[in-house]
C-alpha cells in the first residue's frame, strides 16, 4: 500500500497530469546498439574513423562500458581479440585532454566490470584498463596482484557452487541469502545473486533483508534486479532512487531504466530535475519501453521551467507529440531554446516544415539546418544558392556540409570548384556521401577524379587516394599510379595501387603492373618513418608471384586489321585509343589500355551506339569479363534511346554460369538472339580470358560465333512463324519463344550498340563489314 500511495503522490503532484497511452516510433540508437555498430567498424581504417567509434562508445558512459567488457569471453578461449580492442581503444581515448566527464564514466564502468568479473584473465585485463585511467592512483593489477590470490578466489568461487549444489533445494534458497546478507566479498555475493534467480521468490526475500545491507550489498542487489528485468520487484529500485548514496542512486537509475513500466518511468522523470539528471536521461534513453506519456506530461505541466533533460529526451526518443509544447520553448532561456530547436529538428514531420521554417528563420544557423535535415531537391537549390552569394553564406555552407543524401554531391562538387576557401571541406563531405552508396566503381571513379583535378590539400588528397584503393577498375589503379610520383602523396597512393591490385585478380597481369607494384614497394621501403609502409613491403611481396604473364593481354594501344580484314573491306570501329565513330554513354564505356571498360548500368543511357546504321553486316569483337555475373548485350538493327531486345535485336554476353543466373532461360544464356533463338549453352573460359565472337547478320539469318564455335545460326522469321508481333494486338504472342511482342525484330537496318546492364566487362578489336555496302558495290561494278 505504502508504494501504491507513493507512485499516485508523484503522478498527481510532480506529473500534474494523468496518463493516456501514446504511440511512439523509438529510432534512437541504444547503447547495445552503439556498442554493436562500433565492434563492427574495428580495427579501423584510419585515426579518425577510430575517434569516431570510440567517441560514440565513449558516449554510453558507464552502461555501455560494463555492456562491452561484458562480452569477454572466458580468457582461456582465445576469442576476446575485439573486444579487447574496443576496451583499450576506449580508455586511451578518453585519457585524452578534454575527455575528463567521459573518462569518469568509463572508470565507473571498469569498476563494475571488475566487481562482477569472475574470470582471473579479464580481470587483469581490465584492472590494466583502470589503471591508465588512474595514472597517480595505485590500482590493483597484476604487477601488485598476486597471481595466486586470484586463482584462490576462483577456487573459492568453484567451491560455494558445489556446495550451493549439494545442499537440498528447500534449503538452498537460505544458503544464498546468508551469503548476500553476511559475505563481504563482492564476487561471492553476485555469484550466490546469480544462482538465486531462478528460484521462487528468493528476489522478494532478498528485497526484503535489502534495508540492512551494506551499501555495496545494496548496490549489487539493484544491479541484479536491473539486468533481471525484474519489475515485481521494481518497488526497491525505486526507493534506491532516493539514496543518499551516489553509489547506490546511480545503480538504481541504471537498473529501473532497464526494468520500464510506468512506475519506473515516472521516478525516472523526477529525477531529471534533481542533481542526477544526467544519469537519468542515459537511463531513459536506453529505457525499456515507451517513455512519451512521462515526456509530455513533464512538458505540459512544467512549462519553461521544465528540465533541458526533458526536453533532449523528446526529441532523442521521436515523440512527436511534442512538437507543440517545444515550440513554445523557442526563445527561451536556460539552455532551453537550442535544446528544444533540435529536439523539434528531429520529431518535425513533412506537413509541419512550413511552419518550423517560419520560425526558425529567424535563426539562420536553424534555418539551414532545417533544410539540410529534409534536403529536398528544393532546399538542396537554396542551400547551393545561399552557400554561394548569400546575406548568411557561413550559416549555409555549414549547414550544406551537414546533409547526409547523396543528390548533393554534384551540387557540392559543383560548389568546391568555384569556393576554394571551403573546397577541403566540401570535398571531403562529398567523398563520405559517396563511399558509402551503391554507385558503380567507375562512376565513383570520375567523381574522385573530378575531386582530385581540384587539387585540394594534401590530406584530402590522400583521402581521395585511399577511396579509390577500394574500387575495381583499372582508371583507378592508373590514377592512382600517377600520384606515387608526387611526393606528399606517394605513400597513399602506393597503398591504394597495392589495394587494388591485390583485390583485383584480373589486375594481376602483364609488365606493367609488375613494374607499379615494385615502384609502390620502392616508396613504402622510403617511408621509413611510418609503421605500416614495413608492413606493406611485405605485402606486395606476397602479391609479387601472383603477377602472372596474360598470352591475351595488349601489348600496345592501338590495334589494327589484318591484311585479310582489309582485303575484304572491314572497317575498324575501335582502334583501342578513342570512341569517335561511336555515341552514346561514353562516360561509362572508358577506353583503358587498349579496351573499352564498361561499367554502364540497364537503359537506355547505358548503351553505346555505331553512328553509322547498317543492313547487313559481319560484326567481330573480343571480350573480357573482369568479375563474375556480368550481363551485357550487343544490340543490331536498333535505334537511340530505345530497348534493342525489343526495338531492333538483342546479341546476349553473359557470364551465365555464374550462380545468379540458376534460373536463366534457355533464350537468355550468351550468344542467343533475346527472346527469339536460344543459343548453344557454351562453358565460359575462366574471369579475365579474352573471347573472340562474330555476329553475322544477312538479311533474316543470324549466325553467332564464339571462340570458333557456332552457337547460334536461325532464321529469325522462321523462329516466330513471322509473327513478331502477337495477333489482335495482343501482350501475349505465342509465337516467340519468350511470349513477348518485338515490334522491331524484322527492322531493315539500324544501328549497332552495346547494351549495358552492370559493371566489369572489357571490349576490344571491334570491327565491322558492312555486307550491304559491299554487295552494293559488287553490283555496280558488274553494271560498270
Amino acid at each position: 500500500m505504502k508504494h501504491l500511495r507513493y507512485i499516485v503522490l508523484l503522478l498527481a503532484v510532480v506529473l500534474g497530469m494523468s496518463f493516456t497511452a501514446t504511440a511512439q516510433d523509438s529510432r534512437n540508437r541504444v547503447a547495445s546498439t552503439i556498442i554493436a555498430d562500433g565492434l563492427a567498424q574495428l580495427p579501423a581504417q584510419n585515426l579518425d574513423a577510430l575517434e569516431q567509434v570510440m567517441s560514440e562508445i565513449a558516449g554510453t558512459g558507464a552502461e555501455g562500458v560494463q555492456m562491452l567488457a561484458g562480452m569477454l569471453y572466458p580468457s582461456d578461449q582465445g576469442k576476446n581479440a575485439p573486444f579487447q580492442y574496443a576496451i583499450d581503444g576506449l580508455t586511451n581515448y578518453v585519457s585524452q585532454k578534454g575527455h575528463e566527464a567521459q573518462a569518469a564514466a568509463v572508470k565507473q564502468g571498469l569498476e563494475a566490470a571488475i566487481a562482477a568479473c569472475t574470470d582471473a584473465g579479464n580481470k587483469i585485463f581490465l584492472q590494466d584498463q583502470l589503471a591508465k585511467l588512474n595514472p597517480d592512483k595505485q590500482v590493483v593489477n597484476h604487477a601488485t596482484e598476486n597471481l595466486a590470490t586470484i586463482a584462490d578466489d576462483s577456487r573459492a568461487i568453484a567451491e560455494f557452487r558445489d556446495k550451493v549444489a549439494a545442499t537440498p533445494a528447500k534449503k538452498q534458497a537460505a544458503l544464498l541469502l546468508k551469503t548476500v546478507k553476511k559475505s563481504n566479498d563482492r564476487q561471492l555475493r553476485n555469484t550466490a545473486l546469480d544462482l538465486g534467480t531462478e528460484i521462487p521468490d528468493f528476489a522478494s526475500a532478498v528485497c526484503d533483508a535489502y534495508p540492512k545491507l551494506s551499501t555495496d550489498a545494496q548496490t549489487d542487489v539493484i544491479r541484479w534486479l536491473g539486468n533481471n528485468h525484474d519489475s515485481n520487484n521494481v518497488y526497491t529500485v525505486i526507493d534506491a532512487l532516493y539514496s543518499n548514496n551516489d553509489q547506490v542512486a546511480t545503480a538504481a537509475i541504471e537498473a529501473a531504466g532497464k526494468i520500464g513500466g510506468t512506475n519506473a518511468l515516472v521516478a525516472l522523470v523526477v529525477q531529471l530535475k534533481k542533481s542526477r539528471g544526467a544519469a537519468a536521461k542515459a537511463a531513459l534513453t536506453a529505457f525499456n519501453g515507451d517513455i512519451s506519456i512521462g515526456i509530455l506530461a513533464a512538458l505540459n505541466s512544467q512549462g519553461d521551467t521544465v528540465s533541458k533533460y526533458v526536453v533532449e529526451l523528446a526529441g532523442e526518443r521521436r515523440i512527436y507529440d511534442a512538437y507543440a509544447p517545444l515550440t513554445a520553448l523557442i526563445g527561451k532561456g536556460n539552455g532551453l531554446h537550442y535544446a528544444a530547436t533540435k529536439s523539434l529538428a528531429q520529431i518535425v514531420k513533412e506537413n509541419q516544415y512550413p511552419d518550423l521554417l517560419q520560425r526558425f528563420s529567424v535563426y539562420p544557423d536553424l534555418y539551414y539546418d532545417l533544410m539540410a535535415q529534409r534536403a529536398n531537391n528544393e532546399d538542396i537549390t537554396t542551400l547551393v544558392t545561399a552557400s554561394k552569394n548569400g546575406e548568411y553564406k557561413k550559416e549555409a555552407t555549414a549547414a550544406l556540409l551537414k546533409v547526409k543524401s547523396a543528390d548533393v554531391v554534384k551540387p557540392m562538387m559543383e560548389l568546391a570548384a568555384t569556393d576554394a576557401a571551403n573546397r577541403d571541406a566540401l570535398l571531403s563531405r562529398t567523398l563520405t556521401l559517396t563511399k558509402a552508396t551503391s554507385w558503380a566503381s567507375l562512376t565513383k571513379y570520375q567523381l574522385y577524379k573530378q575531386a582530385l583535378e581540384m587539387k585540394p590539400a594534401t590530406a584530402t588528397v590522400n583521402s581521395y587516394l585511399a577511396a579509390l584503393g577500394t574500387l575495381n577498375n583499372e582508371p583507378a589503379l592508373n590514377l592512382a599510379a600517377e600520384y606515387m610520383d608526387v611526393k606528399a602523396n606517394d605513400l597513399a597512393a602506393a597503398h591504394a595501387v597495392a589495394d587494388l591490385i591485390e583485390k583485383n585478380e584480373p589486375f594481376q597481369r602483364g609488365a606493367h603492373i609488375r613494374a607499379m607494384l615494385l615502384k609502390a614497394q620502392n616508396v613504402f621501403k622510403s617511408h621509413t618513418e611510418d609503421a605500416d609502409a614495413g608492413y606493406a613491403v611485405d605485402q606486395v611481396n606476397t602479391i609479387l608471384p601472383k603477377i602472372v604473364d596474360d598470352p591475351n593481354a595488349v601489348t600496345a594501344k592501338v590495334t589494327t586489321l589484318t591484311d585479310e580484314e582489309k582485303a575484304e573491306g572491314y572497317e575498324l570501329l575501335f582502334d583501342g585509343t578513342n570512341l569517335d565513330k561511336w555515341t552514346g554513354a561514353k562516360n561509362t564505356y572508358v577506353p583503358i589500355d587498349g579496351a573499352i571498360y564498361v561499367s554502364a548500368h540497364y537503359g537506355s543511357e547505358g548503351n553505346l551506339y555505331t553512328t553509322k546504321k547498317y543492313s547487313d553486316f559481319v560484326f567481330r569483337f573480343e571480350f573480357c569479363f573482369v568479375r563474375p555475373g556480368i550481363n551485357n548485350g550487343v544490340g543490331i538493327r536498333t535505334s537511340e534511346g530505345v530497348d534493342a531486345a525489343y526495338e531492333g535485336m538483342e546479341i546476349q554476353i553473359l557470364d551465365h554460369d555464374d550462380p545468379i543466373y540458376k534460373g536463366l532461360r534457355e533464350y537468355q544464356v550468351h550468344g542467343s538472339v533475346y527472346g527469339i533463338i536460344p543459343a548453344k549453352r557454351y562453358k565460359h573460359k575462366p574471369l579475365g580470358t579474352w573471347n573472340y565472337e562474330e555476329i553475322r547478320a544477312e538479311g533474316d539469318h543470324i549466325t553467332v560465333t564464339l571462340n570458333g564455335e557456332v552457337i547460334v545460326d536461325g532464321n529469325i522469321r522462321e523462329a516466330c512463324q513471322g509473327h513478331n508481333m502477337a495477333p489482335e494486338g495482343s501482350k501475349d504472342n505465342p509465337y516467340t519463344v519468350d511470349h513477348r511482342n518485338h515490334p522491331g525484330l524484322f527492322n531493315k537496318d539500324g544501328l549497332i550498340c552495346f547494351c549495358g546492364h552492370g559493371e566489369g566487362l572489357k571490349l576490344r578489336n571491334i570491327r565491322v563489314l558492312d555486307l550491304t555496302a559491299k554487295k552494293s558495290a559488287k553490283s555496280s561494278k558488274k553494271r560498270k
